[in-house]
């Protein structure tokens, strides 16, 4: 899967460039602090090529990062990262809790950390492929000799950030803020896309550049409950700046101080009235 929406990272907040590459492969955030650089997400395996080439544009072909930070292990986030990992001989951290999903060997690893659409789709395929071609896809995926474990905390190779727990959607999914000001890298935690109904997912096919604070859909989550819980958190944490996995980034503009922040809080509140209704 090739799919670039931008071909060139923009700036969002000092430091830090969003690469889009498109609405399902996903985005990608280059981190500067000082002299090095870090690499948030890599979108999808076809994408490597053209990561690669906006590093190299935006860092200098010979300045590879000290880092890549996945937010959580799904193929839209982690898909490229073995092969960026081999080009640019630096490590990988993965959430923790998720580190035996970036390493598994068999579809018994699969299933444990499956979601709704694995469930549905990915698994029933998997099982009707022979023993050797299941091995061989997650050979070719694995990040066996380059993952790191990351836990909530300080981040490497990005001084000044720190990794926030934020479960649901996965169960070790973090989140990267910069508290100085405000930017938030929210992975899949929450979205500015609705990718929750048919009706949004054609608007932001047609409106790619209008942002919609959403939650991630059910279908997507590990732990649904989680997840909506973990809104609450993350709008807790103010952010100005809102950089999520999937949908355009939102900022606060002149006069506008609040405002993310704000739309962040009300689709907190959604969800939890969304997930009374349900146990009512």
């Amino acid at each position: 899967m090739r799919t670039m929406l931008n071909p060139k990272p923009r700036e969002i907040a000092p430091g830090v460039h969003w690469l889009s590459c498109g609405l399902l492969a996903g985005n990608v955030y280059f981190v500067r602090s000082g002299m090095n650089w870090a690499l948030i997400d890599t979108s999808v395996a076809g994408n490597a090529g053209a990561i690669k080439r906006a590093a190299d544009g935006l860092c200098g072909s010979d300045t590879p990062p000290a880092a890549i930070l996945l937010t959580h292990v799904h193929p839209d986030h982690a898909g490229a990262a073995p092969e960026l990992a081999r080009s640019w001989g630096c490590p990988v951290y993965v959430p923790e809790p998720e580190l035996p999903l970036a390493i598994a060997e068999d579809l018994a690893t699969l299933e444990r950390f499956a979601i709704p659409l694995d469930h549905w789709i990915v698994l029933p395929i998997m099982r009707r492929l022979s023993q050797e071609k299941v091995s061989a896809i997650l050979a070719e995926q694995s990040l066996a000799n380059c993952a790191r474990p990351l836990k909530p905390g300080g981040v490497p190779g990005m001084p000044g950030w720190t990794a926030v727990a934020a479960p649901g959607h996965t169960p070790g999914q973090l989140v990267f803020r910069r508290a100085d000001d405000g930017v938030l890298l929210a992975g899949d935690a929450v979205l500015t896309v609705d990718a929750g109904s048919l009706v949004g997912l054609t608007a932001a096919f047609l409106r790619p550049n209008r942002a919609r604070v959403s939650p991630p859909a059910p279908y997507t989550n590990r732990d649904q409950r989680r997840a909506m819980e973990t809104l609450a958190v993350l709008a807790e944490l103010e952010p100005r700046v809102l950089a999520t996995g999937h949908g355009p980034p939102l900022l606060d503009g002149p006069g506008r101080e609040g405002h993310t922040a704000e739309l962040l809080r009300r689709c907190a509140r959604r969800a939890a009235r969304r997930r009374r209704r349900l146990w009512q």
